[in-house]
């Protein structure tokens, strides 16, 4: 079984991945109750609480000074209080995480896609060592060529400190009730280096906004 020393740290970044749906959800490991995690609970983008069915099964992955782990639970509970939080029962052994479970934090930032003769410019929605989630500022109505999942585009992400050039693989399209573009790409050829710096940032990322009471 897992012992005490393979689980994540009070105040460690937790993404829950759930068995029945697609998605990642974002929490934070707040206690450790008889073996059990205790964790903040997940909410989506308009900051509603995520619901989950007891029993529901899930992949809690986190990072550290040794890298990426990842360890399978299941929810045993919510426990009420002014910030209800989950009970997850660790039902597996860690292993190492993937690099494409990294941890993701909310992130802002400009990003120039080379779609086509002329990159295109966008916003970042979302960022991780594995890869970023963005919306392009132009549209199909303005001569955009839509691309498709599987392609391999050039990007430019302007991280404070840290501008990252690639080239990334479009993993998946999501749909929007307005004309814009708005995809996931998976970072393709990144150093050790270069990834760790990104995990960097996104740590520091999610600390400010949990310490200014956004997450």
């Amino acid at each position: 079984m897992t012992s005490l020393a393979d689980l994540p740290g009070i105040g460690s970044v937790l993404d829950l991945v759930p068995s029945s749906r697609s998605g990642t959800f974002m929490s934070w490991m707040d206690d450790l109750a008889d073996g059990d995690l205790i964790v903040s609970t997940p909410c989506d983008q308009a900051r509603r609480p995520i619901s989950l069915p007891v029993g529901e099964r899930l992949e809690v992955v986190w990072a550290d000074a040794g890298g990426l782990h990842a360890v399978p639970a299941e929810l045993a509970g919510t426990l009420i209080g002014e910030m209800p939080r989950w009970r997850l029962r660790v039902v597996g052994v860690a292993k190492r995480g993937q690099r494409r479970d990294a941890v993701r934090a909310p992130l802002i930032v400009p990003v120039e896609l080379g779609l086509a003769i002329h990159p295109v410019l966008g916003r970042t929605i979302d960022l991780s060592e594995g890869g970023l989630r963005c919306v392009l500022d132009r549209t199909a109505h303005f001569g955009l060529q839509l691309p498709a999942v599987g392609d391999v585009v050039r990007v430019v992400v302007d991280l404070p400190e840290l501008p990252l050039r690639c080239r990334s693989e479009i993993t998946r399209l999501h749909p929007r009730s307005d004309a814009r573009v708005e995809l996931s790409l998976r970072f393709i050829g990144l150093t050790e280096q270069d990834q760790d710096d990104v995990r960097r940032q996104v740590f520091a990322r999610l600390r400010e906004l949990r310490q200014r009471g956004l997450l």
